[in-house]
Protein backbone atom coordinates (compact mmCIF):
# COMPACT_ATOMS: atom_id res chain seq x y z
CA UNK A 1 0.00 0.00 0.00
CA UNK A 2 2.97 2.31 0.64
CA UNK A 3 4.28 2.06 -2.55
CA UNK A 4 1.02 3.52 -4.28
CA UNK A 5 0.71 6.47 -2.57
CA UNK A 6 4.54 7.50 -3.94
CA UNK A 7 4.38 6.45 -7.62
CA UNK A 8 4.55 9.16 -9.82
CA UNK A 9 4.93 11.87 -6.86
CA UNK A 10 7.96 13.91 -6.90
CA UNK A 11 10.51 13.96 -4.08
CA UNK A 12 12.73 16.43 -3.45
CA UNK A 13 15.53 15.64 -1.79
CA UNK A 14 18.45 17.98 -0.01
CA UNK A 15 21.86 16.39 0.72
CA UNK A 16 21.44 14.50 -2.76
CA UNK A 17 25.19 13.87 -3.11
CA UNK A 18 25.47 12.75 0.00
CA UNK A 19 25.61 8.63 1.77
CA UNK A 20 21.91 8.91 2.85
CA UNK A 21 20.10 11.28 0.42
CA UNK A 22 21.55 9.10 -2.45
CA UNK A 23 19.85 5.93 -0.24
CA UNK A 24 16.66 7.93 -0.22
CA UNK A 25 16.36 8.85 -3.53
CA UNK A 26 17.39 4.80 -4.85
CA UNK A 27 14.73 3.73 -2.31
CA UNK A 28 11.84 6.27 -3.68
CA UNK A 29 12.83 5.97 -7.01
CA UNK A 30 12.58 2.07 -6.63
CA UNK A 31 9.07 3.00 -5.83
CA UNK A 32 8.00 4.76 -8.52
CA UNK A 33 8.81 8.25 -6.98
CA UNK A 34 10.65 10.99 -9.54
CA UNK A 35 13.14 12.48 -7.85
CA UNK A 36 14.73 15.73 -7.40
CA UNK A 37 18.13 16.17 -6.32
CA UNK A 38 19.55 19.27 -4.49
CA UNK A 39 22.75 19.50 -2.38
CA UNK A 40 26.26 21.71 -2.99
CA UNK A 41 28.49 19.36 -5.13
CA UNK A 42 27.76 19.22 -8.77
CA UNK A 43 30.46 16.19 -8.57
CA UNK A 44 28.39 14.11 -6.21
CA UNK A 45 25.33 15.07 -7.55
CA UNK A 46 26.14 13.52 -10.88
CA UNK A 47 27.78 10.16 -9.40
CA UNK A 48 24.10 9.85 -7.57
CA UNK A 49 22.31 10.50 -9.96
CA UNK A 50 24.15 7.65 -12.60
CA UNK A 51 23.32 5.08 -9.32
Amino acid sequence: MYEDNIKNKIAIITGGGGVLGSAMASGLASRGAKIVLLGRTSTKLDKAKMK
